[in-house]
């Protein structure tokens, strides 16, 4: 099982890029420039803005505190662990790639700009109610949030040019909330858990956990709203960005 855990994240990331990169080859091969480069400084700016932003906004806005495992299952850690780096290193690639990748590239082409960048926002948000099922409140609470983290990654793409820079924020967020282990029970399968006090689901964050909660709605849209003021005191305009091309 934790063998399992390890191999099929790559297995399933490399069949991911594998099939996207034949399909672009032989549907729109001009939009595909996807190759490696370090991510821009302003990407780091904003990655580091939303660490920031969001260890804040947990801090006043979601009450608890910070408990030891009360008995480490060192198996079950070793998997949490192996799961971990999945979110931050795999998860963010595949997701960039599908939504600021090739369905912003195509709503952009069709559409526009703003449609690109609100209907891949729209739909990353509702890719995650496909998470398991959901009593209406806490589906509501993925929608709005998905939407809004799905927003900034969006307008990271549009104003630095690159997926790299939407992988860099995305992976940093994911490696934040997977670390903190925020819930209402303590936890056995990380070295502590982030205890929540309250049962409000605005607070927790409902059956998807802390990161549809209300801490982290206010840091995407804020850091939504920093990443795009930087950009247009450089100048930057929508009717600039060209998001008709994956790179």
């Amino acid at each position: 099982m934790l063998l399992h855990d390890l191999y099929y994240p790559w297995v399933y990331l490399t069949v991911f890029y594998g099939l996207l990169t034949l399909l672009n080859r032989h549907c729109w091969p001009a939009n595909w420039h996807f190759t490696w480069h370090f991510p821009p400084r302003a990407a780091w700016g904003i990655a580091g803005s939303l660490a920031v932003i969001w260890s804040l906004a947990i801090w006043l806005l979601t009450p608890g505190h910070f408990i030891a495992a009360p008995a480490l299952n060192f198996f079950e850690f070793a998997r949490t662990l192996a799961g971990f780096i999945t979110a931050v290193l795999v998860t963010p690639l595949i997701e960039e790639l599908a939504f600021r990748g090739v369905i912003l590239a195509r709503l952009s082409a069709n559409y526009g700009a703003r449609v690109g960048l609100w209907g891949s926002a729209l739909l990353f948000g509702a890719s995650h109610l496909l998470n398991g099922r959901f009593q209406w409140q806490s589906a509501l609470l993925i929608l709005l949030a998905g939407t809004a983290i799905g927003l900034l990654l969006a307008l990271v793409r549009a104003t630095t040019g690159t997926l790299w820079a939407s992988y860099l924020v995305h992976a940093t967020f994911n490696g934040l909330t997977s670390l903190l282990m925020a819930q209402v029970t303590p936890a056995n399968d990380w070295p502590w858990t982030y205890l929540l006090t309250s049962h409000s689901l605005l607070l927790t964050g409902g059956e998807y956990g802390i990161n549809t909660a209300l801490a982290s709605l206010f840091t995407y849209l804020l850091t939504a709203g920093l990443a795009f003021g930087r950009a247009k005191r450089h100048g930057w305009t929508l009717a600039q960005a060209e998001l008709t091309r994956i790179q």
